[in-house]
Formats: structure tokens, sequence, C-alpha cells
């Protein structure tokens, strides 16, 4: 699927929501309900500017990527949708089919952003994915986000908490482990591990071939959400392989490779 093997889907700045919303309901029918939704305000210049795609200012973009947000939502999960905002207006807009997952398929928010992006994921997503980095800069930024939850009235419990975590060169896979684990004592509920090319793990005499074991599809519908500070449970991802908590253990972890 687009974006991930477990039908994870992106969409950004070029993509109008009222555009996106159609082929992510097909997506999330023809996956059986395992579309999750990760949309953001745009940053790549570089990327944006050779398509023509014009980003504008930092403000400008967490404008509209608000209300895109609201847009989408509106496609997703109501019969139709009326919006009249600055950059987007919609009058008696369908989007059907709608996909399986109810009342539309999650969104996931990635940034660090603490006035604006946070604000906006505590508002409309259901998962949020730090960009990465120490588990001290995680538990602040997640402190940020839980604040905004308590402004908006929005249970904090309902958003699932997402790291990238790198993979080294030399496969130093005790480090990676130790990132995780840290990660997690402060909350995490998945992390997202990037394998540097080449992908094919080194092999020794003992070992010929290694292979990664794909884990059952998700079901259709949201998965339950943790209780901040009570463990964990699963969601779904945007990366390669992920390691989660088992239900109940923060230490405990396992890796899960997307299926």
């Amino acid at each position: 699927m687009p974006g991930g093997l477990d039908g994870a889907d992106r969409a950004g700045p070029g993509d109008p929501p009222a555009e996106a919303g159609h082929p992510a309901a097909t997506i999330d029918i023809i996956s059986a309900g395992r579309l999750e939704l990760g949309i953001g305000a745009g940053w790549n210049e570089e990327e944006s500017g050779a398509y023509g795609i014009e980003l504008g200012s930092r403000r400008e973009r967490s404008d509209r990527f608000e209300e895109a947000c609201q847009v989408l939502i509106g496609l997703l999960s109501q019969q139709t949708t009326d919006f009249d905002g600055r950059y987007y207006q919609l009058a008696g807009a369908r989007c059907e089919p709608k996909g399986p997952q109810r009342p539309h398929p999650p969104i996931c928010i990635g940034g660090s952003g603490e006035r604006r992006t946070l604000r906006t994921t505590a508002r409309y997503a259901q998962h949020w994915n730090f960009v990465g980095g120490a588990a001290s800069e995680f538990a602040r930024k997640r402190d940020v986000l839980y604040g905004h939850c308590r402004d908006v009235g929005r249970d904090p419990a309902e958003i699932t908490l997402s790291s990238h975590v790198r993979l080294s060169a030399d496969h130093d896979l005790a480090a990676t482990v130790g990132q995780v684990t840290a990660l997690a004592a402060e909350g995490l509920d998945l992390a997202i591990v990037y394998l540097l090319p080449p992908l094919t793990p080194p092999c020794s005499p003992r070992s010929p071939r290694r292979s990664l074991r794909f884990a059952e599809p998700a079901p259709p519908s949201w998965p339950a959400r943790r209780s901040p500070g009570r463990g964990t449970v699963p969601a779904r991802t945007s990366g390669p392989v992920c390691a989660r908590g088992a239900p109940g253990s923060r230490a405990s972890k396992s890796a899960r490779p997307r299926s």
C-alpha cells in the first residue's frame, strides 16, 4: 500500500484535502480497514519547489493544515461536508463510498512544533509521531502535547505516541534497544526503526540466512488506547520495523515488521 506495507498513506500541501479524501477512502476499503492517514503541513522546500508547489510561510502552512484536517475528517466521516475557510471551500461535498473504519481512518501527524503542530495534533489526530531524538526531548514534547489536550478537552490516552529510531550502520542492536527502552520509559507506544542500506542483514557461518517474520494484519477497528502511565498497547505505524510494548509492560518489547 502507498506509504507502507500496512496501508499507511501520506498527504501533504500538494494534495488538496478534497481530492485526497477520495483515494484515502478507497485505500481504506481495499486494505480492509488498515489505512492510517499521515498528513502534515509541509516542510521540504526543495522538493516542493521542484514540483511547483508553493509552501508559503510557516504560519500559512499551519493555517492551511488546520483547515485541511477539518476538511478531511468531514469528508471521511460525514454524509456531506460544508466548509468555508480561507484556503478551502466545500458546499455539500460527498465522499462515497466510505471505508470500514469509523468514524474515519486514524490520522497520524508528525512534527514537534509546540505552538501549532502539537495543538493541531491534540485536536484532530489519533497518532503523534515524534521525529526522533533523546528520550528527555520526547518527554518534553509529550508534555506539551498533553497540555494542548487539556486545553481542548481531549483525553491524551486517545493518541498513540511513536518515534523514529535509526539502526546504526554497524547494526548495533543493543544500542537501538537501549534507545527504545529509554523512550518507552517516557510513554512511547511504538518505535519506528529505520534500517540503513544495504537492507540485507550480514550473514555468518552459524546464521547464513536471516529473515523477518511478519505479524498478522491489524483488525479494521481502531486499537484500544493506553492510559498514560499504565503500559502500552498495539497501534499502527509507518516505518519498516516497529518495536512495541506488550500490554501492561512498558519494558517488554518485540520486533514487529509491518504487515
